[in-house]
């Protein structure tokens, strides 16, 4: 077990190194800007706000495979904050 730990320790310090000198962020629910009141789609429904979303993007289609139900789901995650989208806060 402590060959395990020694172990994980250094994947995640080799792992922090990389992402250090690759300008890497992680964020965490405590690193966004609090909520400002509702999201400005929450009043049309979020499967609506998804949809508008999705036929406005063809990013958006080819990252889910012309699959909506998929972006859906992924919406729907993301805004009750159950998806970890890494790199998001970074400028493209």
């Amino acid at each position: 077990m402590a060959r395990d730990k020694a172990w994980s320790a250094e994947f995640h310090r080799r792992m922090a190194e990389y992402d250090a000198a690759r300008g890497i962020q992680h964020v965490t629910a405590a690193s966004l800007p609090a909520a400002e009141g509702p999201h400005p789609d929450d009043s049309l429904g979020l499967e609506q706000a998804a949809r508008r979303e999705w036929e406005s993007s063809a990013a958006l289609r080819v990252e889910f495979g012309d699959s909506f139900e998929r972006y859906l789901a992924f919406y729907k995650a993301d805004r009750k904050g159950s998806v970890k989208i890494l790199g998001r806060g970074r400028q493209a």
